[in-house]
């Protein structure tokens, strides 16, 4: 049954809470306030989402004087282009998934979560998606979206292991990059390959790093200002006339994967490499990396949590050094994969911070050691965020009053990592 004076309600409530004095809150309430409208956000989204596809099945739009939903939606709710074509595509994709709408409903997810199966139904197809939607779903309840897009690609690699390379060659024909005046600057627009992409955000991502603690710049004035500050010093110093020192790429794969690539073996299947600021690639690239590469042996055990960490003892120096060394520093951002430790932070420019300070005697060993974004170190150092090692010997954070910040993430996407690793895949 429908309830048409809801909306009216709704407008009630939302019209009240306009005029709430946000400053005579307190802390504990604007968190709940925060949390509770997001949370009634995304269900209204997802009302929204069945609404449309419900209206334009009966040619709502038609008798509003709309040739389409498309301009329906950009007239009626002033919605953009993109944006009505993820709407529409979120919406069928709910009527395909009923999980998945069973879960945004109830705000377990967002719609942006929604949006990446949307993607993953015209990619895989509703029935593969619909089958596995018990491992995805608490990826999706659990993590962002980019890490449910990567989960929704190691799922496509499993399932079929040469999609990653098909991808590859199909985006050749797409790879553009143009520099255009606009204005009183210039707009910069294309299309990369993996390998050209992945160099071009490490080396963004490491000149657009905050200053100290204090640099209150946006990001993307960082990374702007930064670019102008590399582009100068490769003026200052001439422009190169050969390649140079060759660019550091991260790329983690098994022996037994990197030696099927070299082999030019297609036909049995590995667990595909993974390229740190890209994703999971297939071996033709793999195989095309290693061609001009510096090989780093990092010998890894399998965890109880996502991933694998490398054998640690091997690599301490204790007291000998007091910053943590090169090998040190690789192996701890392959134990990490690439980002913060911090539970919930995705930052990928890390610091090596000792779990026990170097002034307390602490050693520059792997137990000791982890990695933080600027910021997170700041908040350790500040005395609000608290770290140690647990007795399964995982790195631990707490707040600044000894509450546990639980690590969902870090338990469910090892559940995804045992469900889909090949029986057998090497460590």
């Amino acid at each position: 049954m429908f309830d048409h004076e809801w909306t009216s309600c709704l407008n009630d409530t939302v019209g009240r809470a306009g005029g709430f004095d946000l400053s005579e809150a307190s802390t504990d309430q604007l968190r709940e306030l925060l949390v509770g409208i997001q949370h009634d956000v995304d269900r209204l989204q997802a009302l929204q989402a069945r609404a449309v596809t419900e209206f334009e099945s009966r040619d709502g739009h038609r008798a509003d004087g709309c040739a389409s939903m498309a301009a329906w939606l950009r007239r009626k709710l002033r919605l953009s282009g993109s944006e009505t074509r993820l709407r529409r595509r979120a919406a069928a994709a709910l009527v395909q998934l009923p999980e998945v709408k069973a879960a945004v409903e109830a705000g377990r997810i967002r719609p942006a979560h929604v949006e990446v199966f949307a993607t993953g139904v015209h990619r895989l197809g509703p029935k593969v998606v619909r089958e596995h939607q018990h491992l995805l779903l608490p990826v999706a309840e659990t993590c962002d979206p980019a890490e449910l897009r990567t989960a929704l690609d190691r799922l496509r690699d499993t399932i079929d292991p040469d999609a990653a390379d098909r991808d590859w060659v199909h985006a050749q024909e797409k790879y553009d990059f143009s520099l255009r005046r606009v204005g009183h600057g210039f707009d910069v627009s294309g299309y990369l390959d993996p390998e050209t992409g992945a160099k071009l955000k490490q080396v963004l991502d490491s000149v657009s790093a905050p200053a100290g603690a204090d640099d209150r710049r946006p990001i993307a004035q960082r990374r702007v200002e930064g670019l102008h500050g590399l582009v100068n010093a490769i003026l200052d110093s001439g422009l190169p006339s050969d390649k140079g020192v060759r660019p550091h790429l991260a790329v983690t794969v098994g022996l037994d994967t990197l030696k099927k690539a070299v082999r030019g073996d297609r036909t049995s299947s590995a667990p595909p490499a993974f390229l740190a600021g890209y994703g999971s690639i297939g071996r033709d690239l793999l195989s095309r990396l290693a061609c001009d590469a510096t090989l780093s042996v990092v010998l890894t055990e399998t965890t109880d949590g996502a991933g694998r960490r490398p054998y640690r003892h091997v690599l301490d120096v204790g007291r000998i050094e007091r910053l943590a060394t090169a090998r040190q520093r690789l192996a701890i951002l392959i134990q990490q994969g690439f980002r913060c430790a911090n539970p919930g932070c995705a930052s990928t420019y890390l610091e090596i911070h000792h779990i026990v300070s170097w002034l307390d005697g602490g050693p520059t060993d792997m137990h000791n050691l982890v990695g933080l974004c600027v910021g997170c170190h700041h908040l350790v150092h500040a005395g609000l965020l608290r770290c140690r090692r647990d007795d399964d010997d995982d790195v631990v954070f707490y707040t600044r009053d000894g509450t546990l910040i639980e690590d969902e993430r870090r338990r469910i996407l090892g559940e995804l990592d045992r469900n889909l690793d090949p029986p057998g895949a090497a460590a």
